[in-house]
């Protein structure tokens, strides 16, 4: 499997993630106002977040992000750093544990890293988008509807489940559909966006 393909299929092993930590104390960190991890922890932190460029299996990365997720709150300013990195398959994991926080007020933080590059993985761009979709930011969103005709099966079902996850709306859109039935879908897909979801961003 290339490993190119790891930021996408990461994400659709992950379609949901709950948030949660007791491991630490409470004061105002140094990009935001999130709860920090006490040193011991912090070193773990550092530990998971140190074996990320270094991995392989598809599951090993989704063991590291499950355990990202679950550190909750005083993993924030290490992903957020993890989420710019130049690495695509580290920012993928990042970006998808973030995402798992729901957690709206990493929001302002992300917006301050800069967006994949046309020449970067289209699979990063979208996990990106699919994290602000998560956090509740849809300001993004027509880069998912344009990944549903994305010639790469792993990252039209990845741009697909995370629409309809936080739309409720599926528009008939089948990921493994042919193209033109696809292309029904995806009309109706940028027409809602333009309406509903134009109303959505503007509240």
């Amino acid at each position: 499997m290339s490993l190119r393909r790891l930021p996408s299929l990461i994400s659709l092993a992950l379609l949901a993630a709950a948030c949660s930590s007791t491991k630490s104390s409470t004061r105002v960190g140094h990009d935001g106002p999130w709860v920090q991890p006490s040193p011991e922890f912090q070193r773990q932190i550092d530990l998971h977040a140190a074996k990320l460029p270094y991995l392989q299996r598809l599951e090993d990365f989704v063991a590291e992000i499950q355990w990202m997720v679950g550190a909750g709150e005083p993993a924030y300013e290490v992903l957020l750093e993890l989420a710019a990195s130049d690495d695509a398959k580290v920012a993928g994991c990042a970006l998808a544990a973030l995402g798992g926080s729901a957690d709206a007020r990493l929001v302002p933080h992300l917006a301050k890293i800069p967006w994949p590059g046309e020449d970067d993985a289209s699979s990063l761009r979208y996990e990106r988008a699919r994290c602000h979709m998560k956090l509740g930011d849809w300001s993004h969103i027509g880069v998912l509807i344009d990944g549903l005709e994305d010639e790469n099966l792993y990252a039209r079902s990845l741009c697909f489940k995370a629409l309809r996850d936080s739309t409720g709306e599926t528009f008939e859109y089948h990921p493994k559909a042919g193209i033109a039935e696809r292309s029904t879908a995806l009309a109706s897909w940028r027409d809602w966006s333009s309406q509903v979801a134009g109303d959505k961003l503007q509240r």
